[in-house]
């Protein structure tokens, strides 16, 4: 299912238990999110692939120069230019999710494919081996990859049913969270969920 919003996504999707979403939630005012570095050392020697979510103020920088000066005075360092791009929707996210009426969790999907296997698949999912190792994974939890989706990438997609069995697990009361006790941030646990 797609949508142009993740207002219009959750309510084409109807009454459901849990939301996950791969799109960081609860950011934090002046410092790093610990979720984002027990995600990184959860899926090391793969780190890389996890970013720190920008600080909350940056949502309202309007130019990467702008976040960036933001970025250093919150938190004494600036965003990479990943984060920046992704500014739009996680604002989008921000607003939309406080008036959903169920848990969303923030999903990493690394995290996801890694309990499938039991192990942190090495392969980038963009590779031709890793994107296979990952959609037989997802085969195996009864998870089927969508077929091409004109203007979505199959690591995008791959991702999504990632984040799909996550959100059905932890429906279920299952699933788990870096760090193992997140900090509560306006009133939210903010962890990484898998």
């Amino acid at each position: 299912m797609f949508a142009a919003s993740i207002g219009a996504l959750a309510e084409a999707a109807g009454p459901v238990t849990a939301i996950g979403i791969d799109i960081p939630i609860h950011l934090n005012d002046d410092a790093d999110r610990p979720c984002d570095a027990a995600a990184r050392k959860l899926i090391a020697p793969c780190g890389s692939r996890v970013f720190n979510a920008p600080v909350r103020d940056v949502l309202s920088a309007k130019t990467y120069d702008e976040a960036l000066r933001i970025s250093r005075q919150r938190c004494g360092k600036g965003i990479s230019k990943q984060t920046w791009h992704l500014v739009p929707k996680i604002a989008e996210v921000g607003a939309w999710f406080v008036g959903e009426r169920c848990p969303v969790y923030e999903v990493f999907p690394e995290a996801a494919f890694g309990a499938m296997v039991g192990c942190v698949i090495a392969e980038p999912k963009r590779s031709r081996d890793g994107a296979e190792i990952r959609r037989r994974a997802l085969d195996e939890q009864g998870v089927a990859l969508p077929a091409r989706v004109s203007g979505v990438g199959r690591d995008d997609l791959l991702d999504a049913c990632a984040v799909a069995w996550s959100a059905r697990r932890l429906a279920h009361g299952e699933g788990a969270c870096v760090p193992d006790l997140p900090p509560v941030v306006r009133g939210h646990a903010q962890a990484i969920w898998y």
